[in-house]
Formats: structure tokens, sequence, C-alpha cells
């Protein structure tokens, strides 16, 4: 090759011609072969192709630094020295890195120093008085009295820190405001501080500002404080639209656990196991407690125990009805959970198309992304770009769908969905899921049992008492009635379902003992018949009409309990 060590590049012989030369294709040929190459061995300036070795540069500059910008010549990065890289601005340092072991440092230009970039990415500034709007990853030292805001657009890591130097801060607490973003303690936007003497760093962890140390300066600054801080949170909660239904774990209208593959417990979630086995039941928490905000009232908690096979799966799901819920968009999903010991899940999303027609087929793997539980209650973020459905063609039975899956148990056969999630058995928690529009997790906000329940009718109802499911003995006598007259034999009664289902339903109708496809006639010899046959007529998505055949003379009506069932 022509081009040396150094980047030379040096003409092959017969090069430059001489005047009258005879072209010959033995160095011609060779000629143009070696500048291809040495073409194809250069940097393009429009971006085809990249480096296939390091980059290198002169060492550079302040005032003309390594690699800059066109428009910008005097910003950029260059190497002070070997142990120290540097970013200029307009040629002045602002920013250097130095060798392991001394501290990343920016440059102060009103003390004309380098000082030291502390942990988590927070710079220590000095201020008199708090300044109304925060810089992102700036921390405040103060002994005034200020309201704030929060950074508009904070990174993970970015710290703010506020200080009462003069011991005066108790008199006029200032206000922090979430300026979008909320805040974990106590589900609150809003934080009221009370330094008296104190500290207060909050930190900007997994989409959310939280406090990560509070106390007082007394050691530091010799005050003998005996109230020398508080700190107080406003509630100023706004609820946030949650694609998820039964998120907070609330209702469970079909049973407590199930062992079942399909639904089974809570509502809303599908519990599919195949090969593996599972154990998913209602857990309660403990009264008071503060590992999970919003004093949740329950858990749902599923025990795998995994089966070799390249088929055998756990996982949990939650179906939003239509396939266009966030399509096109970026959504977050957020979620409280823990295991049995540290475990990773794997988070998956699926677009259905339904059934019915000619729908296009559904695509998976979409968002998969990998999470680790830990044994304590933690509260995850994930953030995913939706596909479009531009094109797509949707089922005619309207059943599509944006699925949520948690992956628990992942045979070789799910690699791709799973991130290679892999097989293994083990007790996962579940808590607050929350799937919302945009790039940030909102703060949980619970909607009340009844508001829950209702959604939740859209997809399942009974009529048996809350903690009470089907096939039971029961003692109530519901939907007793009558229809037409007891001598001809038929007695009916017209149930109206308390909430539109989401499509006809399949019912299962039971008698007062608990068996199905049966009612409890009333009236005869004066005494109930249980076990009498029924007949279903005339089921749609508001009610049904229960009938009893040839009924002895004398009947005053029926009673049934009922199950209805419009899952996706």
């Amino acid at each position: 090759m022509p081009r040396n060590a150094t980047g030379t590049y040096t003409l092959v012989t017969g090069n430059p011609v001489v005047t009258g030369t005879i072209v010959e294709s033995v160095w011609a040929n060779n000629t143009m072969g070696d500048v291809g190459l040495e073409l194809t061995d250069s940097l393009s300036r429009s971006g085809k192709g990249g480096m296939l070795a390091p980059l290198r540069g002169v060492n550079g500059s302040a005032s003309g630094p390594t690699f800059t910008f066109t428009n910008y010549p005097t910003s950029g990065l260059y190497s002070a020295n070997p142990n120290d890289v540097r970013m200029a601005v307009t040629g002045i340092d602002r920013m250097r890195w130095r060798q392991a072991g001394e501290p990343t440092q920016f440059w102060d230009n009103a003390a004309s120093v380098w000082k030291d970039l502390g942990a988590g990415g927070t710079v220590w500034a000095y201020y008199p008085v708090i300044p109304t709007t925060v810089e992102a990853g700036v921390g405040y030292i103060s002994a005034g009295n200020q309201s704030t805001l929060m950074p508009a657009a904070p990174l993970d890591g970015d710290g703010i820190s506020f200080a009462d130097l003069n011991n005066d801060w108790d008199d006029n607490p200032f206000t922090l405001n979430g300026n979008g973003h909320t805040f974990s303690q106590d589900d609150s936007s809003s934080y009221i501080i009370n330094l008296k003497g104190a500290y207060a760093h909050f930190a900007f962890m997994n989409n959310q500002w939280v406090i990560v140390n509070f106390g007082r300066l007394s050691d530091a600054y010799g005050y003998d404080l005996q109230n020398y801080a508080t700190k107080t949170f406003v509630q100023s909660v706004l609820p946030v639209p949650n694609a998820i239904i039964n998120g907070n774990f609330d209702i469970w209208q079909r049973a407590i656990s199930q062992t079942s593959n399909g639904y089974g417990s809570d509502d809303r979630w599908l519990n599919i196991v195949t090969g593996t086995t599972h154990v998913v039941s209602r857990q309660a928490f403990t009264l008071g407690q503060t590992d999970v905000p919003n004093n949740p009232k329950y858990y749902s908690r599923t025990v795998v125990s995994s089966v070799a096979g390249a088929a055998n799966r756990a996982f949990k799901v939650q179906k939003i009805e239509g396939v266009e819920s966030f399509a096109g968009t970026t959504a977050t999903l957020s979620f409280w959970a823990k295991a049995d010991a540290s475990k990773n899940i794997a988070i998956e999303f699926y677009q259905g198309f339904g059934t019915g027609g000619s729908p296009s087929t559904g695509i998976d793997s979409i968002g998969v992304t990998t999470v680790a539980l830990t044994t304590s209650w933690v509260k995850h973020t994930v953030s995913v770009a939706i596909p479009s459905i531009s094109g797509k063609t949707l089922g005619t039975n309207g059943n599509d769908f944006l699925q949520l899956c948690f992956w628990l148990d992942a045979g070789s056969n799910y690699n791709a969905r799973t991130n290679s999630l892999g097989q293994q058995s083990g007790t996962f928690e579940f808590s607050q899921v929350q799937m919302e529009a945009g790039a940030v997790a909102s703060t949980f906000y619970p909607r009340t049992v009844g508001e829950e329940l209702a959604l939740c009718q859209r997809y399942f109802q009974k009529n048996y008492d809350e903690d009470v499911f089907a096939g039971a003995s029961v003692s109530q006598n519901t939907n007793q009635g009558s229809w037409g007259r007891a001598n001809t034999g038929i007695i009916g009664f017209t149930t109206n379902f308390p909430v539109t289902l989401r499509g006809t339903p399949t019912l299962v109708v039971y008698c007062k003992l608990g068996n199905p496809n049966k009612c409890t006639v009333y009236g005869v010899a004066a005494q109930p018949v249980n076990n009498f046959p029924i007949n279903l007529t005339d089921v749609t998505t508001t009610s049904v009409m229960v009938r009893a055949f040839n009924v002895a003379g004398g009947a005053a009506g029926i009673s049934y309990m009922y199950i209805v069932d419009a899952e996706l």
C-alpha cells in the first residue's frame, strides 16, 4: 500500500507519467486500484461510513480545541496533558476530566479557580439568595427565604441542595414546586421546607424528585437547635389518565387466587402459564405501611414454579382496549414491584389487531426492557415508543388491543420477546401499575373503589357480594321476579346489567345452591325449588332474559345468581 503508518501517501512507480510515455495496464491499473483503496480508507464529509479505528487529533488548546464546530471554532474538546482532558467554550476552559482518583472539576469564573463537581452530578454554587428559577444540576446555599422552581427538564443524577447558614429559615419557609415533575414523598407535587440551620438535598431519580438527605448543620456551625428543621408536604396531585384498569389491584370479582391459565383472579389481568405452574393471589398490605405510597389495600402476588422447556412460560398481561391506544406516540409505564430475591423480569408490549375478517398480524417485541427487582418495594418506570398503526387492518369482532406483558419465566422460544430473560422460579409482587401518555411518569393516582369496579364491569360482572364467588351457596334472594302468568308454566325475569359490557358476553346462571345453568323457583308448595332448568334469551351488552319452563301452578318468581364475561 502506498500510504505509510503516518498517513503519508506515495504514488506507485511510474507516476507521475512522463510526456510521451505509453499507457500500460501493468502500472496504470495498479495506480487506479491503489487510489481507489486509499479513497475507501478516507473519511467521507457527508457521513458515508464511519471510522474503523480511533479518530485521533492534535492535542489542541483552549483557543483552538482539537474537536470543534464549523461556526464555533473556539468551542470544543482538547487535551491539556495526558491526564487532563478539557472542554472549552469560546476559548475559555469550562470543565476538565483528570486521571482516576481525581474529581471532575468546573471552572468558577468569579473565583478564578477550579472546583470539584459533586457526587451524582451536583455542582455546588454559592448564591446570596435562592434564585426564582433553578438550573438543572446546580445546588444552592442561601441564608434567604424564597420560593423556587425545580429544573424544567432534569436528568437522572441532577441534584439541588439548600442550606440555612444564618439559622433563620424557620420564620419564612420556602416552597419547592415540581414544575411538571412529581415527588415520591407522600405523593406530593410541592414541598414546604423549614430549614432553621439545616440542609436538604434533592435528587432526580427514576423520573421523580426525592429528598435523599435532610439534617442539621449544628456540628459544622455550632448551632444548638432543639427543633432545627421540619418538612411538610402540600397535596396538589391531579388525576392522571391511566390506561391500566385495576392497577391498584382493588378488584377481585372472580376469586382471590388462581392456579389456572387465563382470567381467574385479579380483574383485567390475564395470568398466562404454559408448562410452568403458578399461583396468583391477593395479598393485603399492612395497615399504615410506608413502603408503597397512597396506602394501597392490596397487591398481586405470583409464585412461579418453572418447568424446563423452550415453549414454557409465565407472564402477567393486561389488554388495553383498542389497538390505537398510544399508537405512534411515546408512553410511559410505571409500577411498584419486588421479588423474593434479586431477579429480572421483562417488559414487552404487543399490538393485536383482533379477530374476524382479515386483520393485520399482531406486532410483538415492542419496547422490550429488562427490569431488575429486589426484595424491597421499588418504583420502576419504562418509556416506550408505540408503533403507528397506519396502513394496518382491524378485525371485525371489535376485540383489538394494546397489550402490556410482565414476563416472569420464559423458555428459549421467547428470547426475542424477553431480552433472553430465561427460566426462573420465584415470587413476584406488583402494585400501582400505571400507563400514561408522554415520556415522564406521574405520581400514581388511585381511583375510588367504585370507579375502578365500574371500569372492570365493562369486561366482567357478577351479582354475588364482593368476596363471594361464582358457584357459592348463597342466602340472598337476588334477581327475584316474575314474568308471564303462573298458569302458563313459564316464569322469568330480565336482568339489566349495572354497566354496559364491551361486547356480547358469555353468561352463566346459578341457583342459590351454586349449581350452574339452574335457578331457584319460589311459590311452589310454599317452598323454593332449586336446580330448576333455565333458558337464556335476548343476551345483549345491557341485559338478559332468564326464563324457567314447566313450572307448577302457583309459582311466584325465580331467583338466580350470574356472571357475565366480555373480556378481550
